[in-house]
């Protein structure tokens, strides 16, 4: 099992395509259209057997490249992974 197989876990087959077109297009605008893990990506949302190949494809994305994937995707599908930060109190221009 892929390091990144956490992502997919307990989800039904619409829905592991879905999150799988997401982690495409975003792993397209950081890797590049013709990125291997773009066209592992491409495979899997076809083809479900081959989504173990295209997560370990993702996870040989350099570090930094699958840091910006990831957090983004966090982003997206993990509510309460991702909290922008807060004014704590009411703004000088407010008042």
């Amino acid at each position: 099992m892929s390091r990144l197989g956490f992502l997919l876990e307990g989800l039904g087959e619409l829905e592991v395509r879905l999150r799988l077109s997401e982690l495409r297009v975003l792993v397209a605008l950081r890797a590049g259209w013709d990125s291997p893990a773009k066209a592992a990506l491409d495979r899997a949302v076809v083809d479900l057997q081959e989504v173990e190949a295209a997560l370990e494809a993702v996870d040989r994305l350099p570090a930094l490249q699958r840091r910006r994937v990831l957090a983004a995707f966090g982003a997206l599908n993990m509510p309460g992974w991702y909290r922008p930060a807060r004014a704590t109190t009411t703004p000088a221009w407010w008042c």
